[in-house]
């Protein structure tokens, strides 16, 4: 599998910003104002997980990799397509950065399941993602599954612990 289509799926999971703590009231109305009638339903911890995922997609998306990266606990695993299994913060960001040399992404996270029980949570979905090779403007698009799991913090935040991504090799869409 080519490398830049790896980390093109790699990234397409990895944008979001420093976790609002909890759900501030304009993170709330967020959450609200995309989520379906049975997102509407979610606890105030659920919405909490709710805002990390969409905060990680604009930030993915937006390619800011410093509140991205506080998004991950130290030691986060994330899991690839292919298999290959990326350990620790460090590694991450590493692979992430690199992958950002290649292409940008555009990445859109649809939530299926919410669900919390005390400190840990989880989220799962579908993705669509449009890739753009920097350096042909080549687009490729691809939409597939992810699960990502939460541990809430001593400090209430709610961060990434593991990342699980599927993939399929991404269709071609010509240049813009």
């Amino acid at each position: 599998m080519p490398l830049a289509r790896r980390f093109a799926i790699f990234v397409a999971l990895f944008l979001a910003s420093p976790a609002i703590p909890y759900a501030a009231p304009s993170a709330a109305r967020h959450v609200a104002a995309s989520a379906s009638t049975a997102q509407l339903r979610l606890s105030p911890a659920a919405l909490q997980v709710a805002q990390v995922r969409i905060q990680w997609a604009q930030l993915l998306n937006a390619k800011q990799i410093g509140p991205i990266m506080n998004l991950y606990t130290p030691d986060a695993v994330f899991l690839q397509p292919t298999g290959q299994r990326v350990n620790g913060a460090p590694a991450i960001r590493a692979m992430t950065e690199k992958i950002w040399t290649i292409i940008n992404p555009n990445i859109s996270l649809r939530s299926v399941t919410t669900k919390v029980s005390g400190d840990m949570a989880y989220d799962e979905g579908s993705f669509q993602e449009t890739i753009t090779t920097i350096s042909t403007g080549a687009k490729q698009q691809t939409q597939e599954q992810y699960l990502m799991i939460f541990k809430r913090d001593t400090h209430g935040r709610w961060l990434i612990v593991e990342q699980v991504w599927t993939g399929t090799e991404p269709k071609a869409l010509g240049h813009d």
